[in-house]
């Protein structure tokens, strides 16, 4: 990016980075052009989440073919080509560089779509598909 080593408060990203070719050179660019004590604000998908679980249904196990992972379902039926979706575990990997870094997933209407109203108040958020971060420089 254009600008100087430490240059902005605050980055925020919703749902951008897990759709480019190179995630961590972003989140990089994104720490070098952070302040000290700067906020990265965002989310990024997370795989282990009932979007990704339908997706799976759908893409693999009704194709006979159960045995294609999460990722590649992602990879190639969700949006575009290339969509990326991460763990809890990932996700800090790729913060590793920030001080303090503070993770939350969370329902989505993606989540819910086409489930039976009466069983929505029953799906926790750690089947989200959206994992929403805080990252402190």
């Amino acid at each position: 990016m254009p600008f100087e080593d430490e240059t902005f408060d605050v980055v925020y990203s919703w749902g951008v980075i897990h759709h480019s070719e190179d995630p961590e050179k972003i989140i990089k660019e994104i720490y070098r052009v952070l302040k000290k004590d700067g906020h990265f604000i965002g989310m990024l998908y997370g795989r282990y989440s009932l979007v990704v679980i339908k997706l799976w249904f759908r893409h693999a196990l009704l194709k006979l073919r159960p045995f294609k992972s999460f990722d590649d379902v992602v990879w190639n039926h969700m949006e575009s080509v290339g969509t990326k979706s991460y763990t809890t575990g990932e996700m800090k990997g790729l913060l590793h560089s920030f001080a303090n870094v503070n993770l939350m997933k969370f329902i989505t209407p993606y989540d819910t779509r086409r489930l039976p109203r009466f069983i929505l108040n029953f799906i926790p958020n750690s089947l989200g598909w959206f994992i929403g971060f805080r990252a402190i420089k």
